[in-house]
């Protein structure tokens, strides 16, 4: 079992709508998304290294938003073109839906979830942490 961190929505490009929006429909259809495709980096840890089974932890804005394991194989979907979502999705299973500021967590761990990019690998200690701090 392996442990990730995913950002809904980029901080930089998206408005807080448009985040919202994201992270919403992925608690209530049960999935975690990301757009680019299976041939750039992101897209490889998200197809290939992402496993079923792996837990995953949801951040946006200083936030943890959900907890979760991975159900299912990365599948894309067809979105409207003016759609927010992102095509690359994989389903979820949401064991925790919270919103706690992880500002005030160790310091290791802050540093991994404030990390900008998408998906960023966790281990176990931080798993752990991050569990102690949520509980």
């Amino acid at each position: 079992m392996q442990y990730w961190k995913i950002v809904a929505g980029h901080g930089e490009k998206d408005p807080d709508e448009t985040k919202s929006l994201i992270l919403g429909d992925w608690l209530r259809h049960n999935y975690i998304a990301i757009g680019w495709e299976e041939k750039t980096p992101q897209g490889k840890i998200f197809d290939k290294d992402i496993q079923v089974g792996d837990k995953v932890v949801v951040v946006t804005d200083g936030y943890v938003w959900a907890l979760g394991t991975i159900e299912d194989k990365m599948k894309k979907v067809n979105l409207t073109k003016n759609s927010h979502l992102y095509p690359y999705q994989r389903k979820t299973s949401w064991s925790k839906i919270t919103k706690v500021e992880y500002r005030n967590f160790p310091r290791f761990l802050y540093n991994k979830l404030k990390l900008p990019k998408a998906l960023n690998k966790l281990n176990r200690e931080d798993w752990e942490t991050l569990l102690t701090c949520i509980l």
